[in-house]
């Protein structure tokens, strides 16, 4: 059963099993949109959210030209996503300090909400829209447009896909002098994961886009529209969308995942960043530490 919580200013919270999605825009169009017109709206979101954040730290008011401005670079930087590919096999790579690497070589890892990404002390690995984008849901003939939070029953870990030729000096200046290979990730996450109570786990490449937006073709799009929107006034109905998450949830967190998890502002492209992440019943609130000798075992130290 969707237990359901309005957050004023935030939007709407829907529960179930203990995973959650807060809806924070709902749009409703009979007619599909263009690429184009999908990032203008993700654009014009990003920049209602950025300035309430903006002013309630008490930060000066960029003059219109500045907003302007600000508003066109981040359409330049912008692009509708693809499904991320999932990998089975296959080796990745990390850099870290010195004392990263001697947890790992003690057997631990850790494994981290989202939402620790907005607040990092590290400038370079800090994304203030962690765990937020939108998704574009179509059927031909109607189409439905959220903006949400998603991605808080995850527990992410970062890895590169680059190979230490690529980008080796920024890399190090970002997150460390110390690099190690992972030659075998699945067997690396299969024994994390077999500390942790999971529904699954995957690892998959970041796309990047400083609007975070994905487009989908599904047949649910029409009864969004007919659940969710109020008969009489046109008003969103808070019981079509505890019934919407009742019916769809698993469809619809994982959509929502995508652009909140799996996708980072393009100035974050040179990380060439693959994600780890271990999805839980509940939020995962804290960062997790898994210890297990195995763990140092599948450690390849490069410098």
């Amino acid at each position: 059963m969707t237990e359901y919580e309005y957050l004023p200013f935030s939007g709407w919270r829907l529960t179930k099993d203990g995973q959650q999605i807060t809806i924070n825009n709902i749009a409703i169009f009979k007619e599909g949109l263009t690429d184009e017109q999908l990032v203008t709206i993700g654009a014009a979101l990003k920049d209602y959210l950025l300035s309430l954040e903006e002013e309630n730290a008490g930060l000066p008011e960029l003059s219109e030209e500045e907003l302007n401005r600000r508003f066109e670079d981040w359409k330049s930087r912008s692009r509708i996503m693809d499904v991320p590919q999932s990998y089975d096999t296959g080796a990745v790579y990390k850099y870290m300090s010195d004392t990263a690497l001697s947890h790992w070589l003690a057997g631990r890892a850790q494994i981290s909400p989202v939402s620790v990404y907005r607040q990092m002390e590290n400038a370079f690995a800090r994304d203030e829209q962690e765990g937020l984008g939108a998704f574009y849901l179509h059927d031909g003939r109607t189409a439905a447009y959220f903006a949400a939070g998603a991605g808080v029953n995850c527990g992410v870990m970062c890895f590169t896909g680059a190979s230490p030729s690529e980008n080796r000096a920024e890399m190090k200046g970002k997150f460390g002098e110390r690099l190690v290979r992972f030659p075998d990730t699945h067997a690396l996450l299969q024994v994390i994961a077999r500390h942790l109570d999971v529904v699954d786990y995957e690892l998959k490449d970041v796309q990047y886009s400083d609007v975070k937006v994905y487009s989908h073709e599904t047949a649910i799009a029409s009864e969004i529209a007919d659940l969710i929107i109020g008969k009489d006034d046109g008003n969103l109905d808070p019981k079509g969308l505890v019934t919407l998450f009742d019916k769809h949830s698993e469809e619809l967190l994982k959509l929502a995942e995508l652009p909140s998890v799996f996708c980072k502002p393009k100035s974050f492209e040179g990380e060439a960043e693959r994600r780890a992440v271990f999805r839980f019943r509940h939020a995962v609130n804290s960062s997790i530490v898994v210890t297990d000798k195995r763990i140092a075992e599948l450690i390849e130290v490069i410098e």
